[in-house]
């Protein structure tokens, strides 16, 4: 027998028969372990990283008749909104200067809306509350919201779509990324749908909110106490903890997978990452966003999308706009224009409980 092989006599109870088996006992050279590492590790920097820096070019007012996303039109708003400072809850720049900008820019959209064939409905509101976080007590009185509300004509559902982002700042930052970007681009959606002849099914209700840097206290006065609330049922959550890149989808759920079918469905550049989920949701990282509020005060499932491209400006001085490409914008801006309009028009939205009942029986059964 050679030094690498072995045959192996058994034999079979009650027969008396013999079995010759071979073993090997060779093993695998170490450098083939390797250059198997070698090869993904190259895979990952020839292929996803170019992927992920790879933007779309970015239209300017000149493609406004288009009824496309406009990033020259949203560059701007960013501008102004970011050159507002520090915009700390509490302060004048928050809750007086960001308010009256984003109001103006509303009361803009609602007056170029097509009026024949939407409703658009402005709310300003107050809210005040409590509620316990890890190991504190939350308390929080008078922080402001800005939800709009935009409906078909003659729209009979009585079950809308959620879009949220925040416009206050930590302090000392201008807070370009964290969340100037997602509001900008929320502006600019809004914007788009409303000057477009083209319905949907459920009316959408975009939520510009003014308190989550703190622990969140806005998205819970909205989802416990706003009138809208209650219909809402489905979010689309948009964060930052950076700019200039791709948007990345890092949360989803609880459970519906019908949100990720129509992820991958309309979103034209998607970036998604079930490591990001998992590594969140561990509790290593120490940071939160509304989605964690909708999801456990108001049993509303949904996406979390997040800006996390230069993530070392977050929550610094140095979180400007800079930092942010046109591209930057026009690719999240056609990317959550794209899945605003087909969870819109979801069927699953008349009553999401319904269906993942359904789901779950259908896997019971199975």
């Amino acid at each position: 027998m050679g030094d690498k092989e072995k045959l192996l006599i058994s034999e079979s109870e009650g027969t008396g028969s013999k079995i010759l088996t071979k073993k090997s006992t060779s093993k695998v050279p170490w450098y083939l372990a390797t250059g198997f590492l070698l090869f993904w590790g190259l895979l990952f920097f020839a292929i996803v990283i170019p992927f992920f820096n790879r933007l779309p070019t970015a239209r300017t007012l000149d493609d406004a008749d288009k009824n496309v996303f406009i990033a020259e039109r949203a560059y701007k708003n960013l501008y102004t909104l970011s050159n507002i400072g520090y915009k700390l809850t509490g302060s004048k720049e928050n809750e007086i200067e960001a308010v009256q900008f984003l109001l103006n820019e509303l009361e803009d959209i609602k007056e170029t809306s097509l009026k024949d064939f939407f409703d658009m409905e402005i709310d300003l509101s107050q809210a005040s509350g409590s509620y316990p976080y890890k190991n504190l007590l939350n308390m929080y009185q008078g922080v402001q919201n800005i939800a709009v509300k935009l409906a078909p004509k003659n729209c009979t559902s009585e079950t809308y779509l959620l879009v949220n982002s925040h416009f206050d700042s930590k302090p000392f930052t201008p807070s370009a990324g964290d969340a100037g970007f997602m509001i900008v681009t929320m502006l600019e959606v809004l914007r788009v749908i409303s000057t477009t002849r083209e319905t949907f099914q459920h009316p959408i209700v975009f939520l510009f909110n003014g308190a989550e840097e703190g622990m969140m206290e806005a998205s819970h006065g909205f989802i416990t106490q706003h009138k809208w609330a209650p219909k809402c049922k489905a979010v689309i959550n948009l964060e930052g903890v950076g700019g200039g890149g791709r948007e990345v989808l890092f949360q989803s759920g609880p459970n519906h997978s019908w949100l990720l079918n129509y992820y991958k469905k309309y979103v034209k550049y998607p970036f998604a990452t079930v490591v990001a989920e998992e590594v969140f949701q561990s509790g290593v990282i120490p940071s939160d966003s509304d989605f964690t509020q909708f999801r456990k005060y108001g049993n509303v499932p949904g996406l979390d999308i997040i800006q996390l491209t230069n993530g070392y400006i977050y929550h610094t001085i140095y979180d400007v706009i800079d930092e942010i490409p046109r591209e930057a914008l026009q690719n999240s801006g056609d990317n959550i224009l794209s899945l605003v309009r087909g969870f819109a028009n979801a069927t699953e939205l008349h009553d999401t409980k319904v269906f993942f009942y359904i789901i779950v029986n259908i896997l019971i059964i199975n």
